[in-house]
């Protein structure tokens, strides 16, 4: 008997838990207002911050993205197991 044998709870779970890190990067974008300061070093950096929040989003994005094909996988070796068990019973 030949089947891939994948263990649907844990794929389930895992699944879960991946999603859950990816949706729990804080990507909240909170700009700075001036008090009329003038500091090239502190422009330069909340331009950085900005930067670093659009990579972040961008990250975000890419990985649930990637969570969601992995589930279409996951989820069609489970229903090919089924069937393989089929086939050999």
């Amino acid at each position: 008997m030949a089947t891939i044998s994948i263990n649907q709870v844990a794929f389930v779970t895992a699944m879960d838990s991946m999603r859950n890190n990816a949706n729990n990067i804080n990507t909240y974008k909170q700009g700075w207002s001036s008090l009329g300061e003038k500091s090239k070093v502190f422009d330069s950096y909340v331009n950085m911050f900005m930067q670093l929040h659009d990579i972040m989003q961008a990250y975000k994005n890419l990985a649930l993205k990637d969570i969601e094909s992995i589930e279409v996988i996951g989820k069609k070796t489970i229903e090919i197991d089924g069937e393989l068990i089929d086939i050999w019973r």
